[in-house]
């Protein structure tokens, strides 16, 4: 059976009950939950901490908690032999309130009560176990209640961090029940400031190590990790839960992860960014005023979307920047804030070598261990991350600061408006014509990881979704072929626009490709467009046809409607009242063809309508020239090339045949003199010269 249950827009505690207990009783690369219980044997389930994941009734850590304690329970394992472990590493240890509010008020009454609910300790080394190190030489120690259990079950999350691609499977252990000596071999300057780790990656010298550790820990317990992960939505609700052995599930995970994290809609590349930073975010009250804090901040929107920064890229971002350091939840960072501003302090790597003096002073310990403080050593994580904003940005404004010389003292700019930050960008780093990038979600909403469209690796294996045999399937292979890829390096699904885009919608497929009245309409609903056929410079050729019959008996009736065809698109741009209506017949057409569609989506799609003047239609129709694939033995129309150009690619995909090619010459089908009868007409009531 299938380890990994999805579904679409349900999220009543039942549906993800069912779908959870489906995942768990059908692990990747390890024996079920159930199998692995059993009577007098103990169990720890690790739990992340306040910093992700959701809330909700419905939450991840809710719903997999209880459903892999009916597994225990059926199982034989008593209730009195399961402990509750939040895996916070070197974050604050857990509030009695916020137990309650990430496990809910029956979870956290089963088992508060009994002491059986608690919070990593780092510190405390009557339950750490040291396991030496790895062949790399990490030095791994770990959580003794987890070391000793008979079970260990990891509930995580795979959503998108910078810190190697996603939370879960190995990093959930590396980092979350772990010693800062263990995370002091990853989140230091030597691994994030390896050119793997910018842009964000799971294929980092970060995950590598995350794993290293990850196994130690199984090697040494003697016992795999039981992992229990859901890929979340932008509201932190379950899109698939995976479970199993980390070494194998991960893998599997991130696939579902990458369609929800890595966005494709940039276009370009961007010489400007500019975001807001709220004061309370992520790592609590104070991430976006506390100076050191800031920094990670900024440095975690640049490897998240470093491949679409240009070279020269400036971030412009509003922060109060008021001198709130939060002292309590960090109480080492003031000190840090002002040991860099002194002693040959250069850049924040240079403060690295402090790390263990911090790391094992004292009094910043105990606040750690018993005053919900973050642990010392995170400190240098921090900074670690930060120094990254200034090496992959020119410049860094930082607007509406209320205390400005707390943001310069780490490199920033200020400014009191985006308006002055911005002409000084311009006038210093950008140019006058800068692309921007504005995010005004960023830090309100899980955060996703930008991809570069013009990156052939963006493209490899993913699904297209298209109605194939059509100038659709023609424009997108001829993109892929502008990224040196072909049809082989993909999976196109053939269906029609209009359904394309509900299934698109609904999950289905990682890219689609629709009509112009279609793609405003995607557009509209946050999709962005990759390409088209004008940025393409293909053709794509509409013509007017006709039967045999109807040109030798019908001729006057063809001649009307060829100029009926081009004059009324003359009509649609002689006032904006007729282009109005042109639009109002556009509505009700798309309508009668059951395309979702509003006077919108139909005035943009007019406004790029390429439709050709009468008189450059008679020119295309009856100018002679070379063909342009030397294949034919005559000159040809430049309608017969452009048509033919088209063609031809139906000829590669099977569609049509060289035969049929060579027969629309021979007879040539391609016939000018309707064109030519209709100049003289057009001339004679004054459309042509």
């Amino acid at each position: 059976m299938n380890s990994c249950a999805k579904w679409q827009d349900i999220w009543d505690w039942d549906s993800l009950y069912a779908a959870t207990l489906a995942s768990i009783r059908n692990p990747i690369g390890m024996p079920p939950l159930k199998e692995l219980a059993g009577p007098g044997k103990s169990v720890v389930i690790v739990i992340p901490d306040i910093v992700k994941g959701g809330n909700q009734p419905t939450s991840h850590r809710k719903v997999a908690i209880r459903a892999c304690l009916d597994e225990l329970y059926a199982a034989g394992v008593e209730q009195k032999d399961v402990l509750l472990l939040f895996s916070n590493g070197l974050h604050p240890r857990a509030t009695v309130a916020e137990m309650q509010t990430i496990l809910g008020p029956e979870l956290f009454g089963e088992f508060y009560p009994t002491g059986q609910i608690t919070s990593h300790d780092s510190e405390d080394y009557d339950h750490l176990v040291d396991l030496g190190y790895t062949a790399q030489g990490d030095h791994v120690i770990m959580n003794k209640y987890v070391y000793d259990a008979d079970v260990a079950v990891l509930i995580g999350h795979t959503q998108g961090n910078p810190y190697g691609g996603y939370s879960g499977g190995y990093k959930h252990c590396a980092t979350g029940i772990s010693h800062w000596r263990s995370i002091s071999a990853h989140h230091v300057p030597q691994v994030m400031h390896r050119q793997d780790f910018v842009p964000v990656s799971t294929n980092s010298e970060m995950r590598h190590k995350f794993d290293q550790q990850g196994m130690r820990m199984e090697e040494k317990m003697g016992k795999k990790f039981f992992c229990c992960d859901a890929v979340l939505d932008t509201r932190s609700r379950q899109i698939e839960i995976t479970s199993g052995w980390a070494r194998e599930m991960q893998p599997v995970s991130w696939k579902m992860a990458d369609k929800r994290t890595y966005v494709h809609w940039a276009e370009k590349k961007y010489d400007i960014i500019v975001f807001g930073m709220p004061t309370n975010f992520h790592y609590g009250n104070g991430m976006g005023t506390n100076p050191i804090q800031m920094m990670q901040a900024l440095s975690a929107q640049v490897i998240r979307h470093r491949r679409i920064m240009s070279d020269r890229c400036v971030f412009i971002v509003s922060s109060i920047c008021d001198g709130y350091f939060h002292d309590e939840r960090w109480p080492y960072l003031r000190e840090l804030y002002d040991l860099f501003q002194h002693d040959y302090m250069n850049i924040l790597p240079d403060m690295n070598r402090y790390g263990e003096y911090f790391a094992t002073k004292e009094e910043y310990i105990r606040k750690y261990r018993f005053a919900n403080a973050f642990h010392p050593f995170h400190g240098f994580s921090m900074m670690s991350c930060g120094h990254l904003a200034e090496e992959h940005t020119s410049a860094i404004y930082i607007v509406g600061a209320r205390e400005p010389g707390i943001a310069r003292g780490m490199g920033l700019k200020t400014r009191a408006t985006f308006e002055e930050a911005l002409a000084d960008a311009m006038r210093k780093y950008t140019g006058p014509n800068p692309n921007i990038l504005a995010l005004p979600r960023t830090f309100t909403t899980a955060a996703v990881h930008a991809a570069d469209p013009t990156n052939p690796e963006v493209w490899k294996g993913i699904e297209c979704i298209l109605p194939t045999g059509t100038t659709l399937q023609y424009m997108f292979l001829s993109y892929l072929q502008s990224l040196g890829l072909s049809a082989d390096d993909v999976t196109i699904t053939n269906m029609d626009v209009t359904p394309a885009l509900t299934a698109f919608n609904a999950g289905e497929g990682d890219a689609l490709c629709v009509w112009n009245a279609v793609a405003y309409n995607a557009e509209d609903s946050g999709l962005v467009r990759i390409t088209d056929v004008s940025e393409l410079g293909i053709n794509n050729v509409c013509g007017l046809a006709a039967t045999k019959d109807a040109m030798e008996n019908k001729s006057d009736l063809i001649d009307l409607a060829w100029m009926v065809y081009y004059l009324t698109w003359d009509w649609c741009q002689q006032s904006e009242d007729n282009m109005a209506q042109a639009v109002e017949l556009y509505v009700e057409s798309c309508e009668d063809e059951g395309v979702v569609s509003n006077e919108s989506i139909c005035q943009r799609a007019l406004d790029i309508f390429a439709c050709p003047s009468p008189s450059e239609a008679v020119s295309v129709m009856t100018t002679e020239e070379e063909d342009r694939l030397s294949l034919a033995d005559r000159p040809l129309l430049a309608a017969e090339n452009d048509l033919l150009e088209t063609m031809d690619f139906f000829i590669s995909i099977g569609s049509y045949t060289e035969e049929d090619r060579t027969a629309i010459l021979d007879k040539e089908l391609v016939n000018s003199s309707v064109a030519e009868r209709c100049a003289e007409t057009l001339k004679t009531l004054g459309y042509l010269e």
